[in-house]
């Protein structure tokens, strides 16, 4: 427990420090969010009518009971591993800001592009599926993926600030490194959503939007 409330104690001190950090990391994700959307705007009516199959190939395949195989949790545990894995080598580099803003960016990117798609090409019905699909897993897995891009920003920026300091380096690593692995904690409970919840509900609704 006394762990638990240092952890907490320290990512409240953290974020307190690097409020312009949190900040900058969540306006690249909405960047990613808003140019998402719009490149799916920009696709012509061959690459929408192709996607559009897919999807709706998919919907009745939910319906019928014949569709692919959503992925299971191993395969996207290990994606969310890989993802907190890279943020936490990032923030050990003093060059990892630019790569933990584009990996942040693509992240808002993919999922403004499949909900704009989603949204715009599929009307209420659209909405409703990215609502069951795409929403459950990332009201965990989003903000918890700009927190841990934060920490690692913010970790790189304090190696560059005392790379010539004669303070210890170990305490500061080991508060980084508890706090990615508890990303990587909750990021594994978005997980289990993705692979049991979100399928469960898509079949749920696919009769609805079929």
């Amino acid at each position: 427990m006394r762990h638990v409330r240092a952890t907490s104690a320290g990512w409240s001190i953290n974020f307190r420090e690097n409020t312009g950090i949190y900040i900058f990391v969540l306006m690249v994700f909405i960047v990613g969010v808003v140019l998402g959307s719009m490149a799916m705007k920009s696709l012509d009516y061959t690459q929408k009518a192709e996607l559009f199959s897919y999807v709706s190939l998919f919907v009745r395949g939910l319906v019928e009971g014949t569709s692919l195989k959503s992925p299971g949790f191993g395969q996207v545990a290990l994606s969310h591993v890989k993802t907190s894995a890279l943020l936490w080598v990032l923030g050990l580099s003093v060059v990892g800001m630019p790569a933990v803003a584009a990996v942040i960016f693509m992240r808002g990117f993919i999922l403004g592009f499949t909900v704009g798609f989603l949204t715009l090409e599929m009307g209420w019905r659209g909405m409703l599926f990215a609502a069951v699909s795409v929403f459950p897993q990332n009201i965990l897995a989003v903000p918890v993926a700009l927190a841990a891009a934060a920490w690692s920003v913010s970790f790189s920026w304090y190696l560059v600030r005392h790379r010539r300091s004669a303070e210890p380096l170990l305490p500061e690593v080991v508060r980084y490194t508890v706090l990615c692995a508890m990303a990587a904690a909750v990021l594994l409970i978005a997980g289990m959503v993705e692979a049991y919840i979100s399928p469960a509900l898509m079949k749920l609704v696919s009769g609805y939007i079929s």
